[in-house]
This record gives C-alpha cells, structure tokens and sequence, in this order.
C-alpha cells in the first residue's frame, strides 16, 4: 500500500483524529460512571439538560427573569436629590 497520495494520508490522519476522539469520549464516561455512580447519572443529565434549556431560552428572548425594582429606586437611580448633586461639585 503506497502512501503516495496526498488524499489517502489526510483520510488516515482524520479516521485516526475520529479513533482518539471516541475513545476520549468513552473514557469520560468510564470516569463519570466510577466517580458519581450509575444512579446519579440521569438525574445530571437532566438537570444538564434543563440549564441547557434555560440558557436557550434567555437568548431567543423568552421569559424574562430580571428582577423587578420598586419604581421609588428607579427614581432615585434616574434623579438624584439636589443635596447629593451638590455634595458632589
């Protein structure tokens, strides 16, 4: 088998880079498996999941968690008193 072409040694290069990455991926599992145990593992990924999905949905503009302020703060905030404009000159 001559390894004259060009394309043969990027298609080996890249089965091999497929080969290391499964075998990382399957590795993680192995250390997930032995460090949480097998029964913790759903209730992860479904939480995994669920913070997945909120984050989604905070950028397509879903609900909006902000916390609402009292409308007198706001104020306070937007105009501040004549005597703390003054203590700052």
């Amino acid at each position: 088998m001559g390894l004259d072409n060009p394309l043969l040694i990027l298609i080996l290069i890249l089965i091999l880079i497929l080969i290391l990455i499964l075998i990382v991926v399957l590795v993680l599992v192995l250390v997930l498996v032995l460090a949480l145990g097998a029964k913790r593992l759903p209730g992860l990924g479904r939480s995994l999941g669920d913070g997945m999905r909120a984050f989604r949905t905070s950028l397509e503009g879903g609900e909006s968690h902000a916390i609402a302020l009292p409308a007198a703060a706001v104020a306070a905030v937007q105009a501040p008193s004549p005597e703390a404009s003054a203590r700052l000159r």
